[in-house]
């Protein structure tokens, strides 16, 4: 009996040592992981900076007005244009062309572009958008999303470059017969067309549509009026 005693003695010791193991360890560890913690700085992910800093980007170009964004795309301030990303606006690349698509049926229909679509086969396009951005050279504080989109004709006998606002406006629009442009001589050839259209200082300030004297192009320019 007394060596059952003795054994059930140095269970219940056993137990009570291991109840004061899980009680107390935990917290120890806790508490030292704690202030480990407290006396160290970790950097955070460089991804947490670039959302971050669009997002105040962003905010503080809402206080934009429509025409100053289009002088930030247009060349009319100093600027870096810089490829974008889709998950920095509120919009995706196929919901952005639909857009833009809608935009250039109503200038069609203004009489001021060659350019739009319907169900008819005759009229079928495939289309290529990209999404960049304009952010102000001198502090890097403003910027303006815009698309340069590609429309190309199903039998490949013309081709356009749109180049839209975030919000789908159409700002340029270009095609050339004989020779397919990329993206980079596109938009030279906008900022030049609007820097001579805007110098000329037009009666018409809402929008401007400009034959150009080369016979076989044509250039829909959108100058807004200045606030």
């Amino acid at each position: 009996m007394k060596h059952m005693d003795k054994k059930k003695h140095i269970l219940y010791f056993l137990t009570g040592v291991i109840a004061t193991i899980c009680l107390f360890v935990p917290a120890v560890l806790m508490n030292r992981q704690a202030d480990n913690t407290l006396n160290s700085a970790n950097s955070a992910p460089s991804g947490s900076y670039m959302a971050s800093s669009v997002v105040m980007a962003r905010y503080i170009s809402n206080q934009l007005s429509d025409y100053e964004r289009v002088q930030l795309i247009a060349g009319g301030w100093d600027a870096d244009y810089l490829p974008a990303e889709w998950n920095e606006i509120d919009m995706n690349t196929s919901a952005a062309t639909n857009r833009i698509k809608r935009n250039l049926n109503k200038i069609h229909n203004q009489g001021a572009y060659e350019l739009y679509f319907d169900s008819t086969y005759e009229n079928w396009y495939s289309w290529e958008t990209s999404l960049y951005k304009a952010v102000d050279a001198n502090f890097g504080t403003y910027l303006a999303y815009y698309t340069v989109t590609k429309f190309t004709k199903y039998d490949g006998s013309f081709v356009y470059y749109v180049i839209a606002s975030e919000n789908g406006d159409i700002l340029y629009a270009y095609t050339d017969y004989t020779n397919f442009l990329e993206y980079d001589t596109v938009f030279d050839r906008y900022h030049k067309d609007y820097a001579q259209i805007n110098k000329e200082k037009p009666e018409k300030t809402n929008i401007v549509s400009y034959q150009k004297i080369v016979s076989d192009s044509n250039v829909y320019l959108y100058i807004p009026t200045e606030e």
